[in-house]
């Protein structure tokens, strides 16, 4: 399990503990590895009736947003953003500028295969206070995550509120090299989560370069306590360096199989781009 560069919440190992499962650890191996029971993979009838899905949806509904946010956009691992808007590869193209309100909920119009989607990247503060502090001091002086009268207790900002209201996903970053801890991420991610249960949610688990030592997928999974959300989820290894594992993720967070129903689903579908 160490290995695997990926666990969603529908092949969690963890989860059959929770519930003290009589599977065998080689009946839960076998369940969850993402080498044998591939659940983020369709066959092509799915993929073809997808696509038709989108495009007849395509015709009433604009392209939604994706809210990026976390400790690993202010690390080593920052240069993230920068990669996705200027990828060399042209796997994620960027087609414009979206504006917010009154300075806040900006972002980038992005092109990743058939997909349109706008990026709407969440920072803490202005780039020369988000420096040198440490993953508290982000939460207690965040512009984002407002702390409330109980010690220790936050909620979201209004404006935060706002935006995820109109959210078709969350893509929450960490910088998972072995320099961390793992579970300072956790109230982060627990805060936002709380309100938006019903919003899929993709964990950028990056390192900065291959040669780095990094936390593992089901380490991440354990220590920000996954298996307690109620939201569909899916951890993936990233390498901000080759961008290896990107655009796995956001490939998953974008597909219709994230909603039950194909056509009008709870979530909202970002716009799919036809010819």
């Amino acid at each position: 399990m160490k290995s695997w560069s990926s666990i969603s919440s529908r092949s969690n190992p963890l989860s059959y503990i929770l519930v003290q499962s009589d599977r065998s650890q080689k009946e839960i191996y076998l369940t969850c590895s993402p080498t044998i029971h591939r659940s983020n993979q369709i066959d092509e009838s799915f993929v073809y009736f997808s696509q038709l899905s989108n495009y007849v949806r395509s015709w009433f509904t604009g392209s939604k947003d994706l809210i990026m946010f976390g400790p690993g956009l202010e690390s080593y691992t920052s240069p993230l953003v920068k990669n996705l808007l200027w990828d060399e590869s042209k796997r994620f193209q960027t087609m414009g500028m979206i504006p917010g309100h009154a300075g806040f909920g900006s972002g980038i119009r992005i092109k990743l295969q058939s997909y349109l989607f706008n990026l709407i990247t969440l920072y803490t503060n202005c780039m020369k206070e988000r420096e040198n502090r440490t993953n508290t001091d982000r939460l207690i002086t965040t512009n984002r995550l407002v702390q409330s009268n109980h010690i220790d207790a936050f909620d979201i900002s209004p404006q935060v509120r706002d935006v995820c209201r109109e959210a078709h996903g969350l893509v929450y970053v960490i910088d998972a090299s072995r320099d961390n801890i793992l579970s300072d991420f956790c109230t982060e991610l627990q805060v936002m989560t709380r309100e938006f249960s019903y919003l899929p949610l993709l964990i950028l688990s990056c390192v900065i370069g291959t040669e780095t030592k990094r936390w593992s997928a089901i380490d991440v999974v354990r220590d920000l306590q996954l298996s307690s959300l109620g939201n569909q989820w899916l951890v993936q290894d990233c390498c901000v360096g080759n961008m290896n594992g990107v655009e796995e993720g956001f490939i998953w967070l974008l597909t219709p199989k994230n909603n039950d129903n194909l056509f009008f689903g709870t979530t909202n579908e970002p716009e799919m781009i036809t010819n």
